[in-house]
């Protein structure tokens, strides 16, 4: 995949909608949108209010079920980040995070379309395969798979192994994986290297200021390779 151009942008001044922005990368996503000049306003849907607050950002609380509820924040937006994201664990059962991960994020895509937004930014996960024997790979295929059908002509998925952020709710797997890992990243292939939400934060950012049509699938790799 070819690098990125930082310099080029489709255009001076975008207004942007972001779900999940409480959550660990909508949060550093949050930060890179305020901080960008070419980011001209940020909608920022969901439960509750993000921790950042600045001119350029509108805090919308609604409920995620049903993106109709949230319909008439995406009016006028050029992009919608969806980071939305649960685990099994945190979700409590398979029916509940798949309410998440699936319904919310697809539903998310529809609305989308059907407001006008040009471009559906989403945040999905390494090894996601429809055949996997993993319930989490699954649904986040399922979920992927359907974005692209139904969601608005541009779609980016964003599939990243393991991210290193700072949670309110610990993950004990990820924190085990992180302690181990961190001191020999560099030694590690890409695809095994833990990710700074900041980076997949500015790649996000940094993707979407790109001239660009259709899909865009970003794994570990590449995301490791662009914007270092």
């Amino acid at each position: 995949m070819m690098m990125m151009d930082m310099d080029v942008h489709p255009k001076p001044y975008l207004s942007v909608a972001l779900l999940g922005a409480t959550g660990a990368t909508g949060e550093a996503l949050l930060l890179e949108l305020i901080q960008s000049q070419y980011i001209a306003s940020v909608r920022c849907i969901g439960r509750r209010l993000p921790r950042y607050e600045h001119p350029k950002v509108e805090a919308i609380t609604a409920p995620l079920e049903h993106a109709v509820d949230y319909a008439h924040a995406l009016v006028g937006a050029s992009v919608l980040f969806c980071c939305l994201g649960t685990t099994l664990k945190q979700a409590g059962s398979r029916t509940a995070f798949r309410a998440v991960d699936y319904d919310m994020v697809v539903d998310a895509a529809i609305m989308a379309k059907e407001t006008g937004v040009e471009h559906f930014s989403m945040i999905s996960a390494a090894g996601t395969s429809a055949s996997s024997p993993f319930f989490y790979s699954r649904v986040k295929a399922e979920a992927e798979s359907t974005v692209v059908k139904v969601g608005p002509e541009r779609i980016s998925i964003f599939r990243p192994g393991l991210l290193d952020a700072q949670r309110t709710n610990k993950r004990f797997m990820e924190s085990m994986a992180l302690s181990l890992l961190r001191p020999v990243a560099k030694l590690l292939p890409a695809a095994a290297r833990p990710l700074a939400v900041s980076q997949l934060a500015r790649v996000m950012l940094l993707e979407a200021l790109q001239p660009a049509t259709g899909l865009k699938i970003y794994g570990p790799h590449e995301l490791l390779l662009n914007f270092r």
